[in-house]
């Protein structure tokens, strides 16, 4: 079945899950110090690094710490590429207001357009471009483990400065798993009193055995008024601290698992892989 979609144009961002001047400051400073952190963080890539976004289910918000990371990544006068992998549910035509059918990713690793720059959109914010996710195909992960997506990876890593891609829910499907050998890191995006520990531990113990590097955990809709951090509490050390999420929730500070609990190897199947729009 041959994929067909529309050409992609420069878009105008709706900022409704974007920050912008009228955010809350401790929203704006919390996304500063975890733009700071991937800055300093260091990688053997050779050009551009390429982070990926882990979670444990839909719903986590991780598709909105991405857009927001790439945001201010590009107001620092960055050249940042947005790719939606998330080829299943894609999140990021709604956060940043294109058409769902634009030429993008599943186009080009399929061969339905012959060069990246027909699936490319040129956003009004500074130095951001973004790869759509394209129409679904019938073999997401078959897609990510290509030849043809390391080649992309290989290519655009030597024109952008940062290179970020919002993968689907790791404990929900396989796809974020299927591209680990082309990511210099993971950020892991947790939602308080939502993501279960026992599936939190379980996934990134899963990322981490096939050569997944976690380079930092995001700890989404902590109660902001009171800070608490309940059973998350001790992250604590291993990934560092990224400060608080404003609306979101702080950061907090993040170790190894804390108390995670049991291991629990029960990844679930991909069901009611549905995200609502203000959660993600």
């Amino acid at each position: 079945m041959k994929l067909k979609a529309k050409k992609t144009k420069n878009v105008t961002i709706k900022k409704t899950l974007l920050l912008n001047e009228s955010s809350p400051f401790s929203v704006r400073e919390s996304f500063n110090l975890l733009r700071t952190n991937i800055i300093y963080t260091s990688t053997d890539s050779k050009g551009a690094p390429v982070y990926g976004v882990a979670s444990t289910v839909a719903s986590s918000g991780k598709s909105t710490v991405m857009a927001n990371l790439a945001v201010q990544l590009g107001s620092m006068s960055k050249k940042v590429l947005l790719i939606d992998a998330d080829m299943r549910c894609p999140m990021q035509n709604k956060i940043f207001g294109y058409e769902k059918n634009h030429y993008g990713l599943s186009e080009f690793l399929s061969g339905v357009i012959k060069t990246k720059e027909e699936g490319i959109i040129k956003t009004d914010c500074e130095g951001l471009y973004i790869m759509p996710s394209g129409l679904i195909p019938p073999n997401p992960a078959e897609l990510l483990m290509s030849n043809k997506f390391k080649e992309l990876l290989d290519e655009i890593k030597q024109e952008y400065d940062y290179v970020l891609i919002d993968f689907p829910p790791i404990g929900v499907v396989s796809d974020s798993a299927a591209a680990v050998n082309y990511i210099d890191g993971y950020i892991f995006v947790a939602r308080a009193y939502q993501s279960k520990i026992g599936d939190v531990k379980a996934t990134i113990d899963r990322l981490e055995g096939i050569g997944g590097k976690i380079v930092g955990i995001v700890l989404n809709d902590v109660e902001s008024k009171t800070g608490r951090y309940g059973r998350y509490r001790r992250y604590g050390g291993k990934y560092g601290k990224y400060g608080r999420y404003g609306q979101y929730g702080p950061y907090g500070r993040y170790g190894r698992y804390g108390r995670y609990g049991n291991n629990n190897n029960n990844y679930g199947t991909y069901r009611n892989h549905v995200e609502n729009e203000n959660q993600q």
